[in-house]
């Protein structure tokens, strides 16, 4: 109990406060001299690793035994006195990284990428040289479909896909101009035919131009005329089938110079 001025009694959690001129709460741990000091030998037993030592012993056993991976204040914070990183480790058979590499392409100067990253700066590898039997087999394959879907441009694009060499640029036209030749069918004759000159069509086209002309002439010179005697209608077709189709790319002058005489061009 305390005494105000005027000598009437009051409890000492009802105080008070002359200053503020508001009663105080009743706070044993300040008021209280045996209070206080029984906190704070409590207080002083804990220690300042209190909080360390609640904590390992709450952890399971093997991340005591095996802590590789601490835990410590965000840069530019210092740790409150007394305070010690804690440590946990990887669950049992699953360790972890020392690291984590960073995506191809965006490493460091001087540093090799990780095992079995390939660098992604590093240079393709290099085609396979060109095989003729193995073109032929996909030029089988480009006229089948090319039958079907009536896609000229997507056979075009898969010629150009197998890097034909240019000095077998011309060969391989003369061949497929006479497949096409050879064709019973009429739509997709026509195709075949739409297909050689689309070779030399485009920037970049899938042949050089001089040699889809060198083919188309090889094939005027020596194909020509014993193919005739195996499909006898096949003056007629080059006039109306193939004639319109390479005036379509290339000059009149020029379709001139590769057929025989007797065909009209313009």
């Amino acid at each position: 109990m305390q005494a105000l001025a005027c000598g009437v009694s009051v409890p000492n959690f009802m105080a008070f406060d002359e200053v503020d001129g508001a009663h105080k709460s009743f706070r044993p741990d300040i008021d209280d001299d045996g209070s206080t000091s029984a906190g704070s030998s409590d207080i002083e037993s804990e220690g300042p690793n209190s909080s360390q030592s609640y904590v390992s012993l709450t952890l399971p056993q093997w991340m005591r035994e095996h802590a590789t991976q601490h835990v410590s204040a965000p840069p530019g914070l210092a740790s409150p006195p007394g305070f010690e990183p804690l440590a946990f480790a990887a669950p049992p058979g699953l360790d972890a990284p020392e690291a984590y590499p960073p995506p191809p392409g965006l490493l460091p100067p001087g540093l090799a990428p990780p095992p079995g990253l390939v660098d992604a700066l590093s240079p393709p590898e290099l085609a396979e040289p060109f095989n003729p039997k193995k073109f032929r087999r996909e030029l089988v394959s480009v006229l089948k479909d090319l039958a079907q879907n009536k896609n000229v441009a997507a056979a075009v694009r898969r010629v150009r896909a197998q890097q034909v060499p240019v000095d077998r640029q011309a060969a391989e036209t003369m061949d497929i101009l006479t497949r096409a030749a050879e064709e019973n069918r009429g739509n997709p004759r026509r195709l075949y035919f739409a297909f050689v000159a689309g070779l030399a069509r485009g920037n970049p086209s899938a042949f050089e131009q001089v040699e889809v002309l060198s083919g188309i002439k090889a094939f005027f010179k020596d194909i020509y005329v014993d193919l005739c005697e195996e499909v006898p209608r096949l003056p007629s077709m080059i006039e109306a089938e193939l004639v319109p189709t390479l005036r379509e790319v290339f000059a009149v002058e020029t379709v001139e110079s590769l057929l025989p005489s007797g065909f009209k061009v313009a």
